[in-house]
C-alpha cells in the first residue's frame, strides 16, 4: 500500500493526515496560529508528524498546500526535520494540475480552491459546484468541460457569527448549531437559525443563479469545517465529502509522476 502525507495550512486549522491508493488512513487538526503563537503551532505540527510517522514509517512523499503564506516554509522546514520527506507544494510551476484555470488571473487562485476542485472532478461529473466552508466559503465552479472558471468566495458562517457576537452588546456568544426549527424562538434560536439556515439559503440560492448562468444542471460538493453542519439543510442535493481537499492533492501528487514505495 503506497503511503503519503498531506498537509492544508488554513487560516483556522492546519489538517495533516496520511492517504494510501486514494483513501484517508489517518488524520490531526491542529489550530493555526501566527504571532508569538506560531511556534506553539510548529510545536503541535511536530508532536503530530512524529506521531504519525510511528503509526505510520512508510510513507517517503507529500504534497501541501497553504493559504498561510508566513507558515509554509515553516512547516516545510518541520516535515523535513521530523519524517526526512521534502514535500511538495502547491504553486510551485512544475506541477502539472490536469485542469485549465480559466480566470483573468490563475496564479492568484487560492491552492485550497484547486485542490478542492480536482478532488471534485476526479469522483464525481461535471458541471461542479464546489463549497468549501471554512474561515471563508468559497464557492468553485467547473464547467462541463471541467475547466475551473471561477466563483464565490464569503465570509465563513463561524466568521460571521463571530464578529455578529463580538459587535452587538446585546447578544452573547451561543453555540453555533442547527435549530430543530427555522423561526427561533428566543434570542440564540434566532441568530442559530440565521448563521445556519441563512448559509444553507445563501448556498441553495448561488447554485440557482450557477445553474441560470450556465444553462445546465450541477454536481454539488460540500466540504469544510462547517459543511457538515450545513449540508444536510440545503435544499438541493448536496454531496458532503470531508476530505474533499485531501483527495484533490492525492490526485496532485499521483498526477506528477511520483511514485510511493510499496510499504
Amino acid at each position: 500500500m503506497n503511503q503519503i502525507l498531506v498537509i492544508d495550512i488554513g487560516n483556522s486549522n492546519i489538517v495533516v493526515g496520511v492517504m494510501a491508493d486514494g483513501q484517508v488512513l489517518d488524520s490531526a487538526r491542529i489550530a493555526t496560529a501566527l504571532g508569538e503563537g506560531k511556534f506553539g503551532t510548529l510545536a503541535s505540527v511536530k508532536t503530530t508528524l512524529r506521531e504519525l510517522r510511528k503509526d505510520y514509517p512508510e510513507f517517503r512523499g507529500g504534497i501541501l498546500s497553504s493559504v498561510v503564506p508566513e507558515l509554509t516554509q515553516a512547516v516545510c522546514e518541520v516535515v523535513l526535520q521530523v519524517t526526512g520527506v521534502e514535500i511538495m507544494v502547491m504553486g510551485d510551476d512544475r506541477l502539472k494540475l490536469g485542469m485549465e484555470i480559466c480566470v483573468e488571473y490563475p496564479e492568484r487562485v487560492g491552492h485550497d480552491r484547486i485542490a478542492d476542485a480536482i478532488g471534485a472532478i476526479s469522483r464525481f461529473p461535471s458541471p461542479l459546484v464546489i463549497i468549501d466552508m471554512g474561515t471563508a466559503t468559497t464557492v468553485n465552479v467547473v464547467d462541463r468541460e471541467g475547466r475551473f472558471i471561477g466563483g464565490m468566495i464569503i465570509p465563513g458562517v463561524r466568521t460571521s457569527f463571530d464578529a455578529l457576537c463580538g459587535h452587538a452588546s446585546q447578544l452573547s456568544e451561543v453555540p453555533l448549531c442547527a435549530p430543530d426549527h427555522l423561526i427561533g424562538k428566543n434570542t440564540a434560536e434566532c441568530m442559530q437559525s440565521g448563521a445556519t439556515y441563512g448559509s444553507a439559503s445563501m448556498i441553495d440560492g448561488l447554485v440557482n443563479r450557477i445553474m441560470d448562468e450556465l444553462k445546465s444542471e450541477v454536481t454539488v460538493v460540500m466540504t469544510g469545517g462547517l459543511a457538515h453542519l450545513i449540508s444536510p439543510i440545503c435544499r438541493h442535493e448536496v454531496i458532503y465529502d470531508e476530505f474533499l481537499l485531501f483527495k484533490g492533492l492525492y490526485r496532485i501528487y499521483t498526477d506528477n509522476n511520483i511514485v510511493c514505495p510499496e510499504s
